[in-house]
């Protein structure tokens, strides 16, 4: 269990480590850096905030939904980012790849289902 979390992590650091040196090397501008910066923030907290809904097991389809639009919508600027990047093809392939491995990195980061019950519903 410890060896799948260390590699999930690793994973994360590694995506997240050539993402970012090689848009900050590759973006002209500050902006720039900071839009891609963005889009991987956005898509990390969009992984974890739906990986925490299903951890505790809420029902809660509308927060669900939301979360995956958000995915959806970083995924959408990180194309149309990379479309209009000074680089090569197999450049922007990288950093995309890049961003994909971070976030599936990400996603079993904390794969510990909780068994107990929360507060609330022991009152019941």
């Amino acid at each position: 269990m410890i060896t799948k979390r260390n590699i999930a992590r690793g994973m994360m650091a590694t995506g997240s480590l050539v993402y970012l040196l090689g848009i900050w090397r590759t973006c002209p501008l500050f902006s720039g850096k900071g839009y891609f910066l963005g889009v991987l923030v956005m898509g990390m907290f969009a992984v974890l905030a739906h990986q925490r809904a299903s951890q505790w097991q809420e029902q809660d389809d509308g927060f669900i939904a939301l979360c995956r639009l958000v995915l959806l919508l970083s995924v959408g600027l990180l194309l149309v980012g990379a479309w209009y990047v000074p680089a090569d093809w197999h450049e922007k392939a990288v950093y995309i790849a890049a961003w994909f491995v971070c976030l599936y990195g990400a996603s079993p980061a904390r794969c510990k289902k909780r068994n107990k019950r929360r507060p609330e519903a022991r009152k019941r």
